[in-house]
């Protein structure tokens, strides 16, 4: 099954040098994740590739207590496809990390507050679902209070979450000065 995950190859004592705590875990837990991931969800190779480099801690999870209700969540909470559930994870794997009730349930309901509607939510988390994994009391309420100051559409969150805070200020600043002139150019 190592094959469908590593489609360039890897040898195996570099994998086990990078990823050792994998070789703990139990080979029929492992294997009935990536089961779950590329034949229920449809994750391709490079998927599966992503989410085994950036969270290998979901391969020893419990499929049935820990991982399926957690994707259950992310399918529901969001209304997604397929597709879409695919690029949620793919795209933020270490969201079948976080917990659900201390975490996400939190930060989506302050990006309710912020969101137009529930569909403006949703493209948001499709487009940019490292969204979620940010801090929401570092990140994401300060930066949302920041674009709000200055009339900022929620959805722009998208691409300003992942700036560092300098090119975020700089941002914030030069779209500021953008909203001055456009107000005193209508204005005359």
């Amino acid at each position: 099954f190592f094959v469908a995950i590593f489609v360039c190859g890897t040898f195996f004592f570099l994998w086990q040098f990078l990823f050792g705590r994998i070789v703990t875990y139990s080979m029929d837990k492992v294997h009935q994740v990536v089961s779950y991931l590329r034949d229920d969800l449809g994750m391709n190779p490079r998927q599966l590739k992503r989410i085994f480099f950036q969270q290998p801690q979901i391969f020893g999870l419990n499929l049935s207590s820990n991982l399926l209700p957690k994707i259950h969540f992310l399918r529901t909470e969001f209304d997604l496809n397929p597709p879409q559930l695919r690029k949620v994870i793919a795209g933020m794997p270490t969201l079948l990390g976080l917990s659900v009730e201390d975490n996400l349930v939190p930060k989506i309901e302050y990006l309710r507050m912020y969101a137009r509607d529930e569909e403006e939510l949703r493209e948001v988390v499709i487009i940019q679902p490292t969204l979620l994994g940010y801090s929401l009391k570092n990140r994401i309420a300060p930066r949302l209070l920041a674009m709000g100051a200055i009339d900022e559409p929620f959805r722009k969150i998208a691409g300003t979450v992942t700036l560092t805070e300098l090119k975020f200020q700089k941002w914030i600043k030069y779209r500021e000065e953008k909203r001055q002139e456009t107000r005193g150019w209508s204005m005359e």
